[in-house]
């Protein structure tokens, strides 16, 4: 397949299936950045509780939200990262119901790992678009994030989410589904 046909393939897409396909940019990266510095038992999402965590130890109580799982799979996970040595968990001294998460060494070589592989990204990104073209993206994608946050509000409120479903005469979704993918600046969310 040619670049050409490759990039008609994607003119075709609704903006959901663009998301999730640009997240491969990403996550490809990642993946290979985390094979290559022996950190293969890396599980899936764990970049993004890495990231999380870097920028706040307390950040595992959006974790559920943030990944659309259940807060249950969040505390296997994080059971899984603390047993991988990714992550070290203490009580919180104010609030002994609570814990803190915090990186071990480990930990910290896998965030730094995924940080260079999204960097790589990022920088590939701009050698193919302007720094308005870059500025867009990112005020767009910031755009569906707060409208993403704001959809959460309304429903743990008791309002409701609107989930139009429907498909183009290309047969392509149009779903506004919520892979909550939040980038944040830094160290941001860089999950294969």
């Amino acid at each position: 397949m040619t670049d050409r046909e490759s990039g008609s393939r994607y003119e075709t897409l609704g903006i959901p299936g663009l998301l999730r396909g640009a997240r491969r940019a990403y996550g490809n990266l990642v993946s290979q950045a985390f094979a290559d510095a022996g950190f293969d038992d890396m599980p899936r999402h764990g970049a993004y509780v890495l990231a999380r965590v870097y920028g706040d130890s307390s950040a595992s109580a959006e974790l559920a939200r943030d990944l659309g799982i259940s807060k249950q799979a969040v505390s296997q996970l994080i059971d899984t990262m603390v047993m991988r040595g990714y992550l070290a968990r203490t009580p919180d001294t104010g609030d002994r119901r609570r814990m803190v998460l915090a990186l071990t060494p480990r930990g910290e070589e896998a965030t730094t790992a995924s940080w260079r592989a999204a960097s790589e990204a990022d920088a590939e990104l701009a050698s193919r678009l302007s720094t308005e073209g870059v500025a867009a993206l990112r005020a767009g994608l910031i755009t569906l994030c707060q409208m993403a946050g704001e959809s959460d509000a309304a429903a743990s409120h008791g309002g409701h989410r609107h989930d139009h479903h429907s498909h183009d005469h290309h047969g392509h979704d149009h779903h506004a589904h919520s892979d909550h993918s939040h980038d944040h600046h830094g160290r941001g969310d860089h999950g294969a």
